[in-house]
């Protein structure tokens, strides 16, 4: 597993690449923080997949246009998976 032990946050990953690239961290072996706008069914789909893959997933919701958002995805990755 080329991304054993690691984290990645993924934005946009309620559908398309950003699902695709979340769903193929986890099979590599990163835990996951799924970022989406609007689509919140789409990103608890990604969530169900990258536990499907044995990973931890963290989702959440916000604009990556707003920098205390931003600030707050990357201190809840922290908190939520290390």
């Amino acid at each position: 597993m080329k991304l054993a032990n690691k984290r990645a946050l993924v934005t946009g990953a309620d559908s398309g690449i950003g699902q695709a690239i979340a769903e193929l961290f986890a099979k590599e072996g990163a835990d996951v923080a799924i970022v989406y706008h609007t689509d919140a069914d789409g990103a608890a789909e990604t969530g169900r997949r990258v536990e499907a893959a044995g990973r931890r997933a963290l989702v959440m919701q916000g604009d990556v246009g707003d920098p205390a958002s931003v600030e707050r995805f990357f201190a809840e990755t922290a908190d939520a998976l290390g």
